[in-house]
């Protein structure tokens, strides 16, 4: 769930939202809220899916992952900040991904190789890249490896790491980095 708008992922791996759709955060090709759920266009065989504040996410069973809706600090990963899209856009170099998450303003994914990568608004650190600057394209996350899952806050990430534990990066302010 975002923050006025919810996905879901059916059985058959089509998505459905419904809620707000300011910036194009259903997916269905129009800036139209719906109270009811819509299909977002062009998306089969979903394995993963996520929403963030005003953007959504989804990684297909081919390990391709792609964006949609706001896109004003780069969340969708589509290479620069064009202010929103109303259907999925395939995320820059995103070909090997097996699962996604969206906090606030950015996004990540966990890589087929236990690495994870991050875009979008970085002000926090919340993309994991030892610094507080963002990004339009996905970037791996320095020094983790050995992720099994992956999963976002507002401007906050935590990785399920393979070996047992957790790693955190991003907003600290009230100790949800552990």
């Amino acid at each position: 769930a975002g923050q006025q708008h919810t996905c879901s992922l059916r059985p058959n791996g089509t998505v459905r939202c419904w809620g707000a759709n300011d910036f194009g955060q259903l997916g269905d090709g129009t800036q139209t809220s719906s109270p009811t759920p819509v299909t977002v266009v062009g998306l089969s065989n979903v394995i993963s899916l996520a929403a963030g504040d005003y953007h959504s996410c989804a990684v297909k069973s081919d390990n391709l992952a792609y964006c949609w809706g706001n896109n004003s600090a780069g969340q969708l990963g589509s290479g620069g900040t064009d202010p929103f899209y109303l259907t999925p856009q395939l995320v820059y170099s995103a070909n090997d991904m097996v699962q996604i998450t969206a906090g606030a303003a950015h996004s990540c994914a966990l890589r087929t190789n236990g690495h994870v990568w991050c875009w979008g608004d970085g002000f926090s650190g919340q993309l994991g890249t030892g610094g507080t600057t963002g990004g339009y394209t996905p970037r791996s996350v320095s020094g983790l490896s050995g992720a099994a899952s992956v999963s976002a806050g507002g401007a906050f990430t935590c990785a399920r790491l393979t070996g047992g534990g957790v790693s955190c990066w991003g907003d600290d302010t009230q100790g949800q980095l552990g």
